[in-house]
């Protein structure tokens, strides 16, 4: 749920030194309205935003990888 994983898990994740961290934003319908990006600051230990993705993933780390959001989702 967004109250367990804004803020506490990314927190503890955080606390572990995960270096990304993604939320799922679903919409009224639960499809997949966007996916949001979080790297790991290392100087304040927190997440910041790095990015938002609402057609394709588009990820740098922690490998390289480029999926179209929609084959996240079966029909």
């Amino acid at each position: 749920t967004a109250n367990e994983d804004l803020p506490d898990k990314k927190a503890q994740y955080a606390a572990s030194g995960i270096p990304l961290y993604l939320v799922i934003v679903l919409d009224e319908k639960y499809d997949i309205w966007e996916i949001r990006e979080f790297h790991l600051d290392a100087a304040t230990a927190a997440y910041r935003l790095h990015a938002v993705h609402r057609s394709v993933l588009d990820l740098e780390q922690p490998i390289r990888l480029t999926l179209p959001i929609s084959d996240l989702v079966t029909a």
